[in-house]
């Protein structure tokens, strides 16, 4: 019986014989993070002028509504009362903006 040679043991392909795709992997996993970072970015400036465009819409309605009024120095306590009441419904509507974007 003839014992094998050790020195000529198949080991497998070596390095230089097996092709090697880790760094697509890498690219790969680089440019999906990349996108997901960009992706997350571009949402958050869209929301935030969503959200600044609503307060100025209503700060806006505000101002209009109240340019019908006289100056508060010579309001009556009955546009006061109106006044007051516009005031603290748009502090509500830009308070609902936030919802808007969630």
């Amino acid at each position: 019986m003839d014992k094998p040679d050790l020195r000529k043991v198949d080991k497998g392909p070596t390095a230089r014989e097996t092709p090697n795709y880790t760094w697509r992997w890498r690219v790969l996993a680089v440019w999906v993070i990349a996108f997901t970072v960009g992706i997350f970015y571009l949402f958050n400036d869209i929301q935030t002028g969503r959200l600044k465009s609503c307060k100025a819409t209503y700060n806006s309605i505000e101002d209009v509504a109240l340019s019908f009024l006289p100056p508060p120095s010579k309001r009556t306590p009955r546009q006061e009362f109106v006044a007051n009441n516009l005031h603290q419904f748009i502090l509500g509507r830009i308070a609902h903006c936030k919802k808007q974007i969630n």
